[in-house]
């Protein structure tokens, strides 16, 4: 399966240099990457500055990596966004 990266440098795959949170967005922040099906991904952050971070329900943990639905809330810095979300930027 294909990976993306996700960051604020405008090479990253999933680039989120024009949202208002990009200060708290390393340049390559983090990397997911779709199961074959689509019905998980997996999430690992690249030693990013302000962290990744997954919702649990409850309070948001920080991840260096997990497999995640795609519904789930994850945080990249002070972006929040869900898998399925990222891949339609």
């Amino acid at each position: 399966m294909k990976t993306y990266t996700i960051g604020r440098n405008i090479n990253a795959g999933i680039c989120l240099s024009q949202v208002a949170e990009a200060a708290t967005v390393s340049d390559y922040h983090a990397d997911i990457t779709p199961s074959p099906d689509g019905a998980k991904f997996h999430v690992v952050d690249r030693g990013s500055t302000n962290g990744t971070f997954v919702w649990d329900g409850k309070a948001w943990e920080k991840i260096t990596q997990r497999v995640v639905q795609p519904d789930t809330l994850l945080s990249f810095g002070k972006f929040r966004a869900s898998p399925s979300q990222l891949l339609r930027r």
